[in-house]
């Protein structure tokens, strides 16, 4: 954590004195939450030499008492004499151990600082963990709208599949019964052909008026049977282009289908590579709570032997400096020791509630990450299902295509002049028909290069 304000010690023993003048708690956690900046370790290195400062400044024991007048005579150079050698013995052997208490108690703090500061580190790395999981989260919301939006369009295609599909069966049972029609009168008019010719000359050696009748009688049947036929030509040439035209928007919706399928397997691509991610994310997330437990663990225990350890110290150096008061050194150096044992309860309990509050969030965090973990499987299955019906939708495309080449043949052997005929003017009516579509849907299309774009619209 880095911050433009410096923090000096001057500056965390004023916060240190005010917290205990308002009868709070001091700890270093305390101090670094309300200052905001610089580290832990640093924080605690600087109430550490508060601390001593502090028990420098603490008053000393007022003098023993004179011995007695009645003694002082007869008793007093051998009092000084014993009381100084046993004073310096006892000095020099609590000298010993409070240096070896003292570094037993800089030892352990140090352990305290650098669990600290690892613990400040891992607690970083889970808040930018947190952000990157938020961020992938919001990423995968947007993927899961975008494949139910290709989802519908899937199913609007597959609709429109369908209903061109059923219009092109009733167009082809048209043309079926068309056909049989024109067979048929075709067969009747060269039958009624074959009988006039037959009539014809049998009229020729009955003579002119009997030959003239019967012309007549036969005329007007010849004349109305190629009528009839011409009629249900031009309607069948007007069923084929309207086939042909459907032909042509159902190759341009089997083409759209195509292209949403693609982007269906895109998205479905995009939706897995999101999901291994969060996997892993979930994975090192798991591995940061271990972590911290860890850390947390090794913390209390350096505590509680930093605690003990400064317990012993205060007591010794109670008993340095003012070793003829046994009885009132203990009584004054317990309540720095209380303080120090209480500022370090207190940054027991702040780690512990803040491993508490970590491990919480890691496993509401753990429990989102398995309910969409599930959704997007749930979601992969109904893209696989998505898929094979566009599969399904292609081979019937393909189909389609067939029938619709088989069709535009069959139109220019019948009528080799029809306009539909021509190469041109079917990309024309393709280009027309995709414009329209795509425009219907928000949508231009661009002829010459195939691009697709949004249209824009204007206040």
């Amino acid at each position: 954590m880095s911050s433009s304000v410096t923090i000096t010690e001057e500056m965390i023993a004023e916060i240190a004195n005010r917290m205990a003048d308002e009868g709070q708690k001091v700890s270093p956690l305390a101090i670094w939450s309300e200052v905001h900046t610089g580290s832990v370790v640093a924080v605690a290195a600087a109430l550490r030499k508060w601390r001593e400062t502090r028990a420098l400044r603490a008053p000393q024991v007022a003098e023993r008492p004179a011995l007695p007048e009645v003694v002082t005579d007869t008793m007093r150079d051998a009092l000084d004499r014993l009381w100084t050698s046993a004073q310096d013995e006892a000095e020099r052997a609590v000298s010993r151990r409070l240096n070896a208490l003292t570094q037993r108690v800089e030892d352990a703090s140090n352990e305290r600082d650098d669990a600290l500061a690892e613990l400040q580190n891992t607690v970083e790395e889970l808040e930018s963990g947190r952000r990157q999981l938020v961020e992938m989260t919001d990423a995968y919301h947007a993927k899961t709208d975008e494949a139910g939006r290709l989802a519908e369009d899937v199913a609007q295609a597959m609709q429109r599949a369908d209903a061109a599909e059923l219009r092109v069966h009733e167009l082809e049972a048209r043309i079926a019964a068309l056909e049989a029609e024109v067979e048929r009168l075709s067969a009747e008019l060269e039958a009624e052909r074959e009988a006039h010719s037959q009539r014809e000359t049998e009229a020729a050696s009955a003579g002119s008026e009997t030959a003239d009748a019967a012309e007549l009688a036969q005329t007007t049947p010849d004349a109305a049977n190629p009528e009839q036929i011409a009629q249900l030509e031009s309607e069948l040439t007007a069923i084929r282009a309207l086939l042909e035209a459907e032909q042509q928007a159902h190759a341009m919706q089997t083409q759209e289908a195509a292209r949403a399928r693609d982007e269906l397997d895109s998205t479905s691509h995009e939706l897995y590579e999101t999901q291994v991610k969060l996997a892993k994310l979930t994975e090192e997330r798991s591995g940061d709570a271990s972590e911290i437990a860890r850390l947390t663990a090794t913390l209390s225990a350096a505590e509680e032997r930093a605690e003990v350890l400064q317990q012993h110290a205060s007591e010794l150096a109670a008993r340095a400096s003012a070793p003829g008061v046994s009885a009132e050194a203990p009584s004054a150096a317990a309540p720095e020791g209380g303080a120090g044992a209480e500022e370090i309860e207190a940054l027991k309990l702040q780690i512990s509630r803040d491993a508490e509050a970590h491990a919480a969030a890691l496993a509401e965090a753990r429990e989102n990450m398995k309910k969409w973990s599930d959704y997007a499987n749930g979601l992969k299955q109904q893209l696989v299902q998505a898929n094979e019906k566009m599969i399904v939708i292609n081979a019937r495309g393909v189909g389609e295509a067939s029938l619709s080449r088989k069709l535009a043949e069959e139109l220019s052997r019948l009528q080799p002049e029809h306009e539909l005929a021509r190469r041109e003017n079917q990309q024309q009516l393709i280009v027309e028909s995709i414009g329209a579509q795509l425009e219907q849907q928000g949508y231009q299309y661009d002829p010459k290069t195939g691009a697709v774009t949004k249209q824009t619209q204007t206040v």
